[in-house]
């Protein structure tokens, strides 16, 4: 284990407990000792113990052990990575793709090209797959329970938006806006005391942050911006901020130190540190919060809260063909083929001339994740969610959480309010047409007009 970049460690007369992150009801040593009494009798305690791990609410991984057990477990979202390996019956389970990597000499004899298809086409594998066939990574909402010397694998935590709990508009509207209300005045508490920086463009997500932050009374907010400063996104951060009466920065840098940092020794150590071997990274802040860094405007007291993922979860991200009506009647067996082909169509064109020879090798490799993780999948309900669910688990958690591996690196606290799990849960069981062109999402931001912002600054 690595204790760099956030990893903190508990020794105990009866365990070890490693974490990194954050929760938000209770805290890392009520849950370490809560799972130190699972460990004591694993092999009679799943269900408890996955009970209670659905009912961790924040953003986390955790390894605890002692010598005769082990649990991790990463969030529902896969915010931070855990790695492991099983080879010659020996479990081993890291922070650090690249400890694995050197403990088992792996080189390019091992990689797995399956996996260097998928990253070629997409930027990120499927799966738990890394580009070496010894070494995988934990997804989203599962753990690893060891003892005995067995060694077993659970989700605890699936995404299923097949799931619709139908309900009128009128009480979805109030749902969400409870549900938001919470959200925030949870991320309040949690920062309390911490200087807070938001990322604020023109658009809904960011906005929410900050305007929802208001609405519960958090007053000291640094909304920063980047890119060209007379840009639309630009002057309406800058509008928005003022507004609500927030301070306000541009980072402003251009091409000459964009090209100095990217080929910098510092860039190349954070590349080093945080190689997952599944994906290529996420670094959209990394310029402005390098160069705010390299001015001495962060520290361990910062937190930086960005907007991700509110439209992917809010519908933003559901093709045009499902709103179809013509395509939601065909079959189970048709409609599927059809979600298949838009899901490839979208997220595997990085080279649009391998799609032709390679897609029912992507499709095939996207089956064997999904008989993984849900076993009669064909048989769900809503077949066209399976496309927010293969995002869900592919480029969301493999790819866009990565982003906050920049904070990391640059020794900054983090939240995530739109991957809270509350969040995460009111969404999944929304049904499409109020999640089509994220249309409950807007009309409820838009008319709860928090901190006046949603009127007559555009978006």
């Amino acid at each position: 284990m690595n204790d760099s970049y956030g990893w903190d460690k508990i020794v105990h007369n009866d365990y070890i407990f490693w974490f990194k992150g954050y929760v938000l009801d209770g805290s890392f040593n009520s849950v370490a000792q809560s799972l130190s009494i699972f460990l004591l009798d694993l092999k009679n305690s799943d269900k408890t113990l996955i009970e209670f791990l659905s009912c961790i609410r924040g953003h986390y991984s955790l390894i605890i052990h002692n010598d005769d057990a082990m649990i991790s477990v990463v969030d529902k979202v896969g915010t931070i990575p855990l790695f492991y390996s099983e080879k010659k019956k020996i479990l081993t389970v890291s922070n650090s793709a690249t400890a694995i990597k050197d403990n088992l000499s792996l080189n390019e004899s091992n990689f797995d090209s399956s996996s260097i298809l998928e990253i070629s086409m997409s930027g990120y594998t499927i799966g738990n797959k890394t580009l070496y066939h010894d070494m995988k990574q934990l997804t989203a909402g599962e753990c690893i329970f060891s003892y005995n010397n067995c060694f077993k694998k659970q989700y605890y935590h699936t995404y299923s938006p097949w799931k619709v709990d139908i309900r009128s508009r009128a009480s979805l509207k109030n749902e969400l806006t409870d549900v938001l209300l919470d959200i925030m005045n949870k991320l309040a508490l949690s920062v309390k005391g911490k200087s807070v920086i938001v990322p604020l463009s023109a658009g809904y997500d960011s906005r929410l942050i900050v305007s929802g932050l208001k609405e519960v009374g958090v007053e000291d907010v640094l909304c920063i911006s980047y890119g060209k400063e007379n840009s639309f996104e630009v002057l309406a951060a800058k509008d928005i901020a003022k507004k609500l009466g927030y301070s306000f920065k541009h980072v402003d840098y251009g091409s000459d130190y964009i090209r100095s940092y990217y080929n910098s020794n510092k860039y190349n150590k954070f590349r080093n540190f945080f190689n997952r071997y599944n994906s290529i990274e996420f670094t959209q802040d990394m310029s402005a919060i390098s160069l705010m860094h390299a001015n001495s405007e962060l520290d361990s007291n910062t937190i930086i809260i960005n907007g991700m993922s509110g439209d992917y979860i809010s519908g933003g991200h559901i093709s045009h063909k499902f709103h179809n009506p013509n395509i939601l009647e065909l079959d189970k067996g048709d409609l599927f083929d059809v979600v298949m082909e838009e899901y490839v169509k979208k997220q595997y064109g990085l080279w649009g001339g391998m799609i032709s020879n390679n897609k029912n090798e992507i499709i095939g490799n996207m089956f064997d994740f999904l008989g993984s993780r849900i076993p009669d999948f064909h048989k769900v309900d809503n077949i066209y969610a399976i496309f927010e669910f293969l995002e869900f688990y592919g480029r969301q958690s493999k790819f866009v959480v990565k982003g906050q591996e920049v904070y990391d690196y640059h020794g900054c606290g983090w939240r995530l309010p739109l991957w809270d799990p509350v969040f995460i849960d009111f969404w999944q069981g929304v049904s499409l047409d109020n999640k089509y062109a994220q249309r409950l999402y807007k009309e409820v931001l838009v008319g709860n007009n928090w901190g006046g912002v949603w009127g007559n600054i555009p978006i």
